[in-house]
């Protein structure tokens, strides 16, 4: 399933990870600041007493320094809901009350290549030649779903986030199972 790149730019736009966050721990008087968008609290993800999960507002990541998990708004959903990308931004879309477009689905196209990026914030182009021997045939719309677990983040080595088909101007989640 394939949703606009710009729904899901606004979705992400209009969640507040604090608030989203908020929801799942309790926020360090002491540490935080939220007139700068700088929250700590104890991870929602391990067990801990101490205050080493970071939500960054301004830049809307999170990362705690005890687990190393790290994502924004749609990995936080994610992760404490289990499940996929495609139904994360729809949660977070309903909370927002923004209609989630239908009937997406991505048409074949050739691509010369793909806009990725990855939970850390790095964005980058990966061109056709370098993945089309990994997919066995030339690099489609559809078939570049399937590069989301196997390419890795030069920056932090994680799996890719999101793929974006540039001739389609969607955006691609991980495939669901």
């Amino acid at each position: 399933m394939s949703l606009p790149r710009d729904f899901i730019d606004e979705v992400r736009a209009r969640t507040s990870l604090s608030q989203l966050a908020g929801r799942r721990v309790d926020w360090d008087a002491k540490k935080s600041d939220p007139g700068k968008g700088d929250m700590w609290a104890p991870c929602p993800f391990h067990q801990e007493s101490l205050s080493s999960f970071h939500v960054d507002d301004k830049k809307g990541r999170y990362y705690c320094f005890g687990c190393k998990t790290k994502g924004d708004v749609f990995g936080f959903v994610r992760e404490t809901e289990n499940v996929e990308f495609v139904e994360a931004v729809r949660i977070l879309a309903l909370e927002a009350g923004i209609p989630v477009p239908e009937g997406n689905q991505p048409v074949e196209t050739t691509l010369p290549f793909i806009t990725c990026e990855c939970s850390c914030g790095k964005v980058s182009q990966v061109s056709a030649d370098r993945v089309e021997p990994n997919l066995g045939g030339q690099l489609t719309s559809t078939n570049a779903l399937s590069l989301i677990p196997k390419l890795r983040c030069t920056v932090c080595q994680s799996t890719l986030s999101y793929i974006f088909d540039d001739k389609k101007k969607q955006l691609f989640g991980p495939p669901t199972h």
